[in-house]
């Protein structure tokens, strides 16, 4: 062995058995073993990041997909109650319908209070005639005969009143010229005459039709 090997040995030596060099090997295996980590830790950080990104996106396209759909449902459903079909409205067989009222015109003559019962008996009373319209109507349908309606003066002659509490002062009137006159101090009941208007005659006529009137029911 020359002279500069020897002196590279023993210096090889002696710095291994310095107190220093251990130590100092110890630092840069820590040091490596450091940044190994942080960058595992970084990698980590990055896989994490990408998996949270991965995850917002499905929930907003989950969150919107929703949406579209409640939407669609909302539509739908509106479609569904602007679709329902109103309810079917019926008179009956034999009634007329007109302005939310059922009209049934007798086929058989009576008194007044035979009239009565029958319409009652049929599910409504004598006509109430509150318009010139309805009064129209009526008159169109009765064949020009006469026809009792729900009006009276039984209980307290000259003050007359419709059978179901309508203010008769206030209510419109087709009376005939001259009408209601009592004539023989018994009449008491109206009816439409054969000319359209109306005029008094006694309660016990038999010699009448009747006018019966309900209300339009919804089915």
């Amino acid at each position: 062995m020359d002279s500069d090997s020897t002196i590279l040995h023993e210096r090889f030596s002696s710095d291994l058995k310095s107190p220093g060099y251990g130590l100092s090997v110890f630092r840069q295996k820590s040091t490596c073993a450091v940044y190994g980590l942080l960058g595992l830790a970084y990698i980590l950080i990055l896989v994490l990041f990408v998996v949270f990104l991965s995850r917002s996106a499905n929930f907003s396209q989950s969150q919107s997909t929703l949406e579209a759909t409640v939407a669609n449902n909302t539509k739908r459903i509106s479609g569904i109650e602007v679709s329902l079909p109103e309810p079917e409205r019926d008179c009956g067989t034999g009634w007329l319908e007109f302005n939310k009222s059922c009209y049934f015109f007798t086929t058989s003559k009576s008194n007044w209070m035979k009239a009565r019962t029958l319409c009652v008996r049929k599910g409504g009373d004598l006509a109430i005639i509150t318009s010139e319209m309805e009064q129209r109507f009526v008159f169109a349908h009765s064949d020009t005969e006469r026809h009792w309606i729900g009006l009276n003066d039984m209980e307290d002659e000259g003050k007359w009143g419709w059978i179901d509490g309508t203010d008769y002062n206030t209510s419109v009137k087709f009376w005939k010229k001259g009408e209601p006159n009592d004539y023989g101090k018994n009449e008491d009941c109206a009816m439409i005459h054969t000319t359209g208007e109306w005029n008094d005659s006694p309660c016990t006529y038999s010699d009448s039709y009747a006018i019966c009137e309900k209300k339009l029911i919804s089915t």
